[in-house]
C-alpha cells in the first residue's frame, strides 16, 4: 500500500498494528511521503501541516523552507534550496522547475541578460532553448532602445526574431 502511494490506507493499516514492532515509525513514514506526494503535486497547502508535524525528522525544515519561498513566490530562493539537497527525492527534478520558474520570472520583470543565462543553463529541461533564445532577442532590443547599438548588434544578428520569425 505505502508502495503504491496509498498512504492513507496504509497509515490506518499501521495504527491498527499499535504497539507491534515498528508500526509507529512507518505512521510517521506514510505521512512523510503523503506529504512529498501532496508538496510534488503542489499543494503545499495540506503538505505543510504535515511537514509541521514531522519537523525534527528527514529534511523536513528543508521541505517547510521551500514552501514558505513556493507560497511566496520566491523562485530563486527555492532554486538555491533545491540545489542544497539535491539529493533528495525528487530534489534535482524540482531544482530545475524552481530555476525556469525563477528564469520566467525574470524575464516578466524585464531581465533578459539574467534569464538568458539561467535558460541556457536549463538547455534540455522544457522549452529552455527556445527561452533562452526569446531572452536573447529581447535583450538585444533592450540594449537597442538604450542606445547600445553596437552590443545590440552583435546580440541581435544570429537572435530569432520572435515576432516574424526571420532572423534580423
Amino acid at each position: 500500500m505505502l508502495e503504491n502511494g496509498e498512504y492513507d490506507i496504509a497509515e490506518r493499516a499501521f495504527e491498527r498494528l499499535g504497539d507491534y514492532s515498528d508500526s509507529h515509525g512507518m505512521i510517521l513514514q506514510c505521512r512523510y511521503q503523503k506529504a512529498q506526494q501532496l508538496l510534488e503535486n503542489g499543494d503545499t497547502a495540506a503538505a505543510k501541516p504535515i511537514f509541521e508535524e514531522l519537523d525534527g525528522r528527514w529534511e523536513c525544515e528543508e521541505f517547510l523552507n521551500r514552501i514558505d519561498y513556493i507560497d511566496a513566490g520566491k523562485y530563486k530562493e527555492v532554486r538555491d534550496a533545491f540545489e542544497a539537497i539535491w539529493q533528495y527525492s525528487d530534489s534535482l527534478q524540482r531544482f530545475y522547475e524552481s530555476r525556469y520558474k525563477y528564469a520566467v520570472e525574470l524575464m516578466e520583470n524585464g531581465y533578459y541578460y539574467t534569464a538568458s543565462s539561467e535558460f541556457y543553463e536549463l538547455i534540455g529541461y522544457e522549452d529552455s532553448e527556445d527561452q533562452y533564445r526569446r531572452a536573447r532577442y529581447y535583450y538585444g532590443l533592450q540594449l537597442e532602445e538604450e542606445g547600445n547599438l553596437k552590443k545590440s548588434y552583435l546580440v541581435l544578428r544570429t537572435a530569432k526574431n520572435y515576432e516574424t520569425g526571420h532572423i534580423r
